[in-house]
């Protein structure tokens, strides 16, 4: 199916593939294929709204168009055709708008404009072969047009819909059309394209299906469907947004000749019903005074009282995500649809484990609050960067993060303990204020802090071992490769030391100074006196590792700290050296744990502490050189060369103010986000961008710059494995 476009554009225009599968990317850099990577959901799927807007964005005049990969292209001959005679720079046609209600009369403007949106719907093939136009509503290659000083897309923002899951190309083509800022077309006539039938996503035969189904993707495409755009004027009717109810559509004279010609004409209604079934329903009549014109008849059209009835009760019932909040319940009122959403939710501990943990029951784990939601972003840009691009979850702190998570496709849950704290309404919902510099140290700040060690427990208990990560850690190497020596090595715990080091000490008392937020330090051995950092550390399932983070947990819970203390008391109590310590069970142990410990012969034991190389996970007060400069100031090769070791992550710290970190990252280059954007990630190119060079060949002159872009995906039914680490 793809090579069908790619020979039909060799010459006139790009072909472009969306991907992130390392092997599909591979293939592409072999056939000269451009490749573009966006955005990811939790269930492996491309965001739509990233999609559209990388396209969007890839040229600043031309035309840009989307095909379904699953989808043949059989007349190309009369697909150029049509390319030419709708690129051309005299093609305009009126801004028609829509009327009041549906299956009205598309309202005239008089007012012209050169550009349009045009979609097609495909032919599917049966099993058996049969031939049919598909006529569910759907539509499988759109294109636009781009030109300098030429409006955005839409003058709404395209929710975070699951690409190709339903609902969103209805949605967008209902928005095209009630926005009325471009020309729609349906161009369904001048380009053939073909569908074989396969089955769709957990085997449903259609998004119904799968929607009853209660399969997660699915539901919240419809609910973003039916609950966007907000405080606005237009909504997405329920059926609405299919090829039929575009106001202009294509006619093409004598197609199989050797010229075929194209014109456009206009559309009366607002419909996605034929006018003859209008009539015989009673939503037109003809006037007596007047038998050659219909007119509306606003009695008896059971037609437009269902749609109305139906897109309300949507609204209504698709108001909630199946959250699990107090604010959110599922009553037996709510819809089939979000009762069945609700059981198979995937947004649950129990189903991020199954879905991502390595086959070693191994998972990196961040937690955070909605403060934090930049930062949160950035992070998985930085993963996703070096190769790691599924193993890691987010323990959401808060009921915000949690929301804000799920719509955008993060591998986000709510610990039950941040679900408890909710549910009993205490000061529960996990704000860490360091967005100030007050923040940091206050009681708020404390309190939240020790909701990560209580989210690993519950890891732990639930029989899987966690690589915790701060989001303010850059990763340089795959974290999994980085810390494999201690995830394997069973009965100890790895963690980053806290401790400062001075490398000169002879250049002035201020120089030892990590960043003008805090204040001088003095160099300190890595297991120093409550040097432990709860930030970054390896935490294999092992029956002392549970030992040791039940007494964390419990002792912390007695204590005003924060839980970074807590971790020295408690893994450094027995013994201790220049970069290690000895942890015994001590008497915070739960019942379940000590009868495990005595039963494995480990009540007595010991559990060997590590702490990290400084110089390969420096925090921020590792200060090398001769003017004593931390990592952020020196820049990964500098600071690799003062210290002879290679770098493996550095942590953000030793600095007050979510502001100051994120500047500090941005001004060393670790800041991943495209700008302006709390979560589009800056995707590195191997060479410079093919997008940005010539195509193949001089395009005629007649036939603006044509990109036809394809996604490939891996289905969600094929079974978790681990990737290729490939880097972007």
């Amino acid at each position: 199916q793809m090579q069908s476009w790619n020979n039909a554009l060799r010459g006139r225009g790009r072909f472009v593939v969306f991907t992130d599968d390392p092997e599909t990317r591979r293939v592409c850099r072999e056939h000269d294929i451009p490749v573009v990577c966006v955005q990811h959901v939790d269930e492996k799927l491309p965001r739509a709204d990233k999609m559209f807007e990388k396209m969007h964005n890839l040229q600043t005049s031309g035309i840009t168009g989307y095909v379904n990969s699953d989808v043949a292209l059989e007349k190309p001959d009369l697909f150029l055709d049509f390319m030419k005679f709708i690129g051309d720079r005299d093609f305009s046609l009126e801004r028609r708008a829509v009327p009041g209600q549906v299956y009205r009369d598309f309202v005239s403007t008089g007012v012209k404009t050169e550009d349009w949106f045009a979609v097609v719907v495909r032919t599917d093939v049966s099993l058996k072969g049969e031939r049919s136009l598909h006529n569910i509503g759907g539509y499988d290659f759109w294109c636009w047009n781009r030109r300098p000083g030429g409006p955005p897309l839409l003058p709404v923002s395209i929710p975070p819909f699951r690409f190709p899951f339903g609902t969103y190309d209805n949605w967008v083509l209902d928005m095209m059309i009630q926005s009325g800022q471009r020309a729609v077309i349906d161009a369904t006539a001048a380009v053939g394209i073909v569908h074989h039938e396969h089955k769709r996503v957990g085997g449903a035969e259609t998004w119904y299906d799968a929607l009853n189904k209660g399969v997660t993707g699915v539901f919240i495409n419809r609910y973003l469907g039916h609950n966007e755009p907000r405080n606005s004027t237009i909504m997405h009717y329920w059926r609405f947004g299919t090829p039929p109810e575009c106001p202009y559509v294509v006619i093409v004279h004598d197609p199989q000749g050797s010229e075929p010609g194209f014109g456009v004409a206009q559309r009366r209604y607002w419909s996605d019903t034929p006018e003859e079934l209008l009539v015989q329903e009673g939503c037109y009549a003809f006037a007596e005074n007047d038998p050659d014109h219909l007119r509306p008849t606003f009695m008896g059209c059971t037609r437009l009282s269902k749609v109305e009835g139906t897109t309300r009760y949507l609204q209504r019932t698709l108001s909630v995500l199946p959250l699990g909040l107090p604010s959110t319940p599922i009553l037996g009122s709510h819809s089939r649809a979000v009762r069945a959403a609700a059981a198979r939710w995937r947004y649950n501990l129990a189903m991020m484990l199954k879905n991502h943990a390595t086959a070693d029951r191994f998972v990196l784990l961040t937690a955070v609050n909605y403060d934090y939601r930049g930062h949160l972003s950035n992070f998985i840009c930085n993963l996703q960067r070096t190769g790691m691009r599924d193993h890691y979850l987010v323990a959401a702190l808060d009921a915000d993060i949690y929301e804000w998570g799920v719509l955008n496709g993060l591998p986000v849950y709510m610990p039950d303990v941040v679900m408890k704290m909710i549910r009993e309404n205490a000061k529960g919902h996990g704000a860490a204020d360091e967005a100030k510099p007050e923040g940091y140290g206050s009681s708020v700040f404390k309190a939240a802090t020790k909701l990560k060690s209580r989210t690993v427990l519950e890891i732990l208990h639930a029989g899987y071992s966690v690589v915790f990560s701060d989001v303010d850690v850059t990763w340089f190497v795959h974290p999994f490769d980085a810390l494999s020596f201690f995830m394997k090595s069973g009965n100890s715990i790895a963690i980053q030391s806290n401790a400062p080091y001075v490398q000169t000490t002879s250049t002035g008392s201020d120089s030892a100074r990590p960043h003008a937020s805090v204040g001088v330090v003095k160099t300190d051995i890595p297991a120093g006196v409550r040097r432990l950092n709860s930030g970054l550390y390896v935490a294999p399932c092992t029956p002392l590792v549970v030992a040791a983070f039940e007494e964390i947990v419990a002792h912390a819970a007695k204590t005003s700290l924060s839980e970074q203390p807590t971790f020295y008391d408690i893994m450094c109590a027995g013994e201790r050296t220049v970069d290690s310590c000895t942890y015994k069970p001590g008497h915070l142990v739960e019942p379940t744990t000590q009868k495990a410990l005595v039963k494995a012969g480990l009540a007595s034991a010991g559990l060997k502490v590590y702490l990290l190389d400084r110089f390969q996970y420096p925090n921020g007060a590792v200060l090398v050189g001769k003017d004593n400069e931390n990592v952020y100031v020196l820049g990964k090769e500098k600071f690799e060369g003062a210290t002879g070791k290679e770098l493996y992550a550095a942590h953000n710290n030793w600095i007050l103010g979510k502001d100051r970190k994120i500047q500090r990252q941005k001004y060393r280059g670790w800041w991943f986000l495209e700008a302006g954007d709390e979560q589009s990630c800056k995707f590195r190119q191997a060479a410079p961008s093919p997008l940005l060079t010539p195509p193949p060949a001089p395009l005629p002159s007649q036939l603006p710059e044509l990109s036809s872009l394809h996604e490939h995906t891996t289905p969600v039914s094929l079974p978790s494995h681990t990737p290729p680490r490939t880097p972007w």
